[in-house]
């Protein structure tokens, strides 16, 4: 699957979109943001209950979802 398709499936597949995100940062050298990014997939990912977020990002990002997050106890980043 080449960048272009990749990202376009990332519209419904947080976990593939963030993981490309995470592959152009390491190719960066940013690997702070690499860490962030990981522990926040991982936490996301707990919250929701599996092990990869496969909904459209619509879905992930909504005001309410968000606000459920950053008021449990999923946000601290290891």
């Amino acid at each position: 699957m080449n960048k272009k398709e990749l990202k376009k499936s990332g519209a419904s597949d947080l976990s593939l979109y963030m993981a490309e995100v995470i592959e152009d940062l390491k190719r960066e050298g940013k690997y702070p943001a690499v860490h962030t990014y990981i522990s926040t997939l991982h936490s996301f990912a707990a919250f929701s209950g599996g092990c990869e977020v496969k909904m459209p990002m619509r879905y992930v990002f909504t005001p309410g979802r968000l606000k459920e997050y950053e008021t449990g106890c999923w946000c601290s980043v290891n």
